[in-house]
C-alpha cells in the first residue's frame, strides 16, 4: 500500500511536467499579433577587406513579414523545426501588377500574379553560397515554377542563380523608381557604418528581405564608380533576430614593379621597387600584381588592364606572360594569351584569340590618336611617341578563376610580366632635372553584378561589356644618366730667361692660364665598369653634335656625342613588334676628343666607372692612372629599400693623376670631367756648343787635312824634279 501511494505520487509529477514544460516553451513564443508588432531585428553587413562601404548606400527592401514558431525543438538550429508564415509585405502586389504588365523584353522569369506564387517562386531559389537561410532544395507542389536542377544551381532550362538574382534585383530597383504607383515597398536605410567595412540595420520589424548595397575599393577617393554587391535575401524573425550578411562583391587593385638590375657591385637594393636604373639597350623587367576578386553573382567580367609606356621605352609584346595561383579554377597556372600583330608561337599562346585567357594589343600613341585615347587614358602631351598597351582578359572564362562562396577564402593572385628595353629616346637624367621615363598603370574592370553584358564580343575585342570601375594609376620609372668629358690644357711653359737665353732656354716651369683653357683634340678612351680592367662599355657614335634642335641629347654644338648601346640596339625602330635589339649594328668602344675637346656620353647605369686613357694627342704625357667616376643619385631612404624613392639630381664625382702632379679631385655633383694633359719642353743635347759650331770645326779639319796632303804631293813632287836634275 505504502509503495502504490509513492508510484502514484511519482506518476502525478510526471504528468504535470508532462503538460508544464510545452506550456513554459511555448509560452516564450509571442502570438502573431505581438511579433507583428515587434521591430527590433537587425541586419549586419560586413565587406571584404578590398571594399569600403557606408551605410548611405544600403537599403533593406522588406518584400514579406514574419512569424514564426516551434515544433517543440526549441534548441534546434535548423530552420526545418520551426514553422513560418509568410505574408505580403504592403506593395507586394503592386510589384506583381507592375512587373506582369511592365513591357520588358528581357523578362523570362515567372515571378506570378499573386503573393503566394511569388513565395513559391522564391522557395525554389538555391543560393550556392547558403546565405539564404533556406538554402536547401525545397518542394514546390504547386509546380508553377520549375523544379531546379543541376546540383541547385540552376533555375529553369538555362538561367543561373546569379541571373535570376540579377533580373529580381533590377526589377525591384526599377519598380521603387517607377511612376504612377502610390505604395512601394517599405525601404529601411541603414543606421551606421563601423570602421568602413560593416553596415548596420537596426529597428527592422520581422520580415523577408532584400538587402542591395555599393561600395568603393579600399582607396575611394581615386575610383570612378563604386562597385555595386550581389544582392541577398534573408530572414529576421522573433527567434532569429539578428541577421548578418558577407557582403559578395570584391573591388580589385593593381601594383606596378619594376626589376632593379645587379650591372654594378656597389647595387644593394632589392630587386622589384618602383624605380630602376639602367643602361640605354638594356632589357627591363616590369611586373603588375594583381588578384581575382570575388566574382560571385557575375555571369562575365570585365577585366582589362591599361598600361601607358614613356617613348623612351621600347614595349616588348611578345614578352607577356601572366601566371595565376591556385583558385577555384584549380592549381596555379600559366594563361594562354594572343598577341595581337605579335608572334603566338610556342608555350603558353594560341592563334585563335577565341580560345584565349588574354588579349594583348599595344598601339603607338601619335598626334593622330592622341585625342581618341587622351580622355580614356588620361594623357599628356608628351606621352606622344610612347606606346599604350592594353591586355583584355576574356570575360566569359575570367569569372571561373576566382568564384569562392566565402570572402575568408581570399583573393586569388595573378601576376603580368612583361619586358622593355630603353631606347635611344629615353629621357636623361641630369645636373638640376632628376627625370625618369614612366610607366604607369591602371584596371578597369566589373562592378555591376546587374548590368548587362555578355562578354561574347571578347574575341572581336569591341568596347567593353556591363558597367565598369577604375582602380587608381600606379607608376614605376626608370632611369638613366650622362657624363660630359672635356680635354684639355691650360699650362703655359715660361723660360726662366736669367740662367739661359731665350732661344735656347731648358730650365723654367708651367704656370697656370686662368680660364683661358686650350682644348684638345685626338685623346682617345675606353670606359670600364667597376675596375679598370672591367667590362669596356660600348658605344654608338652619332658624330660631331650640331646643337640645338638637332643635338643628339642637347649637346653644345662641336660636341663628340656617344650613346650608350652594350646590348647592340637597333636604329631607328619601326614596328613595336620588331625586336629593336640587332646584332648588325656597329659600336664602338673607343671616345676620341674631337676639336672642342668636349665629349657628352649618356644612357649610363648607375655605378662605378674608370675612363682610361689609352691615347693622349700628339705632343702631350698620357695619364699615369684611370680616372674613377661614380655616378650616382641622390634617394630618399624609408623602412624599407624596397620603397626608396629617387627625388633629386644625379651625382659625378671623380679623381685622377695627371703626368707628374698631385692627384686631382672633384666635388660630388658635378657637372663635367675635366681631363688635364700635360706636355713639356724639349729635351737638351749634349756638348754645350751648338750643331753649328760642331759641323764648321769638321768642315775645317777636313779642309785643313785636304790642304795638307795638297802640299805634301806638292812638295813630293818637286823633290824628285830636283833629284832628277842632279
Amino acid at each position: 500500500m505504502k509503495k502504490s501511494k509513492i508510484l502514484a505520487s511519482i506518476l502525478a509529477v510526471v504528468m504535470i511536467l508532462s503538460i508544464a514544460l510545452p506550456l513554459t516553451a511555448f509560452a516564450e513564443i509571442l502570438s502573431t499579433n505581438d511579433q507583428l508588432a515587434r521591430s527590433d531585428a537587425t541586419i549586419t553587413v560586413t565587406s571584404p577587406k578590398n571594399l569600403v562601404i557606408a551605410y548611405t548606400d544600403f537599403t533593406a527592401l522588406r518584400l514579406f513579414n514574419v512569424t514564426v514558431s516551434t515544433d517543440g525543438q526549441e534548441t534546434s538550429a535548423d530552420w526545418r523545426d520551426r514553422n513560418y508564415a509568410y505574408t505580403p509585405a504592403p506593395g507586394l502586389q503592386n510589384f506583381l501588377d507592375w512587373a506582369n504588365t511592365n513591357s520588358n523584353p528581357n523578362r523570362t522569369i515567372p515571378y506570378g500574379a499573386t503573393p503566394k506564387e511569388f513565395r513559391l517562386f522564391l522557395e525554389s531559389l538555391i543560393d550556392p553560397s547558403n546565405q539564404n537561410p533556406g538554402g536547401v532544395s525545397v518542394e514546390v507542389p504547386e509546380g508553377n515554377v520549375q523544379d531546379i536542377t543541376a546540383s541547385g544551381y540552376i533555375y529553369g532550362a538555362d538561367l543561373s542563380y546569379g541571373a535570376v538574382m540579377l533580373e529580381l534585383t533590377r526589377d525591384l530597383e526599377n519598380f521603387q523608381n517607377s511612376g504612377g504607383v502610390t505604395q512601394k515597398f517599405t525601404s529601411y536605410i541603414a543606421a551606421q557604418t563601423v570602421a568602413g567595412h560593416e553596415v548596420k540595420f537596426t529597428g527592422l520589424p520581422y520580415g523577408y528581405y532584400m538587402v542591395i548595397g555599393k561600395g568603393l575599393s579600399d582607396v575611394p577617393e581615386d575610383h570612378s564608380k563604386k562597385v555595386k554587391a550581389h544582392s541577398a535575401l534573408v530572414t529576421v524573425d522573433y527567434i532569429d533576430k539578428n541577421a548578418e550578411i558577407r557582403l559578395k562583391a570584391d573591388a580589385p587593385t593593381i601594383d606596378k614593379w619594376v626589376k632593379n638590375d645587379n650591372d654594378h657591385e656597389e647595387n644593394t637594393y632589392l630587386d622589384w621597387q618602383k624605380w630602376a636604373d639602367y643602361d640605354i639597350s638594356d632589357t627591363i623587367p616590369f611586373e603588375h600584381r594583381t588578384f581575382a576578386p570575388n566574382m560571385f553573382g557575375y555571369d562575365c567580367y570585365e577585366f582589362i588592364v591599361h598600361d601607358v609606356m614613356s617613348k623612351g621605352l621600347t614595349f616588348l609584346p611578345n614578352s607577356v606572360q601572366i601566371n595565376i595561383a591556385t583558385g577555384t579554377h584549380g592549381t596555379a597556372k600559366t594563361l594562354t594569351g594572343y598577341i595581337t600583330e605579335g608572334v603566338n608561337t610556342g608555350a603558353n599562346r594560341t592563334n585563335d584569340p577565341g580560345d584565349s585567357d588574354y588579349i594583348v594589343t599595344a598601339v603607338a600613341i601619335t598626334s593622330a590618336n592622341y585625342d581618341e585615347l587622351e580622355e580614356k587614358l588620361n594623357l599628356e602631351p608628351t606621352d606622344i611617341g610612347g606606346t599604350y598597351i592594353r591586355i583584355r582578359f576574356n570575360p566569359l572564362t575570367f569569372k571561373d578563376f576566382n568564384n569562392e562562396t566565402s570572402a575568408d577564402l581570399g583573393s586569388v593572385p595573378i601576376t603580368i610580366q612583361y619586358s622593355a628595353v630603353l631606347n635611344e629616346k629615353a629621357v636623361i637624367s641630369e645636373q638640376g632635372n632628376p627625370q625618369g621615363n614612366p610607366n604607369r598603370v591602371f584596371l578597369e574592370y566589373s562592378n555591376n553584378p546587374y548590368a548587362t553584358g555578355s562578354g561574347e564580343n571578347y574575341p572581336d575585342d569591341e568596347d567593353e561589356d556591363g558597367e565598369t570601375g577604375e582602380t587608381p594609376e600606379d607608376e614605376v620609372f626608370v632611369y638613366t644618366y650622362q657624363i660630359d668629358i672635356f680635354k684639355y690644357t691650360n699650362d703655359v711653359w715660361e723660360p726662366d730667361v736669367e740662367h739661359r737665353d731665350a732661344e735656347n732656354f731648358i730650365e723654367g716651369e708651367f704656370s697656370d692660364n686662368g680660364t683661358a683653357r686650350l682644348a684638345l683634340a685626338g685623346a682617345r678612351f675606353e670606359l670600364h665598369k667597376n675596375s679598370p680592367t672591367g667590362t669596356k662599355v660600348e658605344f654608338r657614335y652619332n658624330g660631331i653634335s650640331a646643337g640645338g634642335i638637332n643635338a643628339f641629347n642637347k649637346e653644345a654644338a662641336g660636341t663628340a656625342s656617344y650613346m650608350v648601346n652594350d646590348e647592340k640596339l637597333a636604329l631607328p625602330i619601326t614596328n613595336l613588334n620588331q625586336s629593336p635589339l640587332a646584332t648588325v649594328t656597329t659600336t664602338t668602344t673607343v671616345l676620341e676628343s674631337p676639336e672642342s675637346g668636349k665629349i657628352n656620353v649618356y644612357g649610363l647605369d648607375h655605378g662605378v666607372y674608370y675612363l682610361v686613357e689609352i691615347e693622349a694627342p700628339a705632343g702631350f704625357h698620357k695619364l699615369e692612372a684611370p680616372i674613377k667616376i661614380t655616378v650616382g643619385r641622390t634617394i630618399e631612404a624609408a623602412s624599407t629599400s624596397l620603397y626608396d624613392r629617387f627625388i633629386g639630381n644625379y651625382k659625378v664625382s671623380w679623381m685622377y693623376q695627371p703626368h707628374g702632379r698631385s692627384p686631382v679631385e672633384s666635388g660630388d655633383t658635378v657637372s663635367c670631367i675635366d681631363v688635364l694633359n700635360l706636355t713639356g719642353p724639349r729635351l737638351p743635347g749634349t756638348g754645350g756648343i751648338g750643331t753649328t759650331i760642331v759641323i764648321i770645326a769638321g768642315i775645317l779639319i777636313i779642309a785643313f787635312f785636304a790642304a795638307a796632303i795638297v802640299a805634301s804631293i806638292v812638295v813630293y813632287r818637286k823633290r824628285r824634279v830636283l833629284n832628277a836634275l842632279k
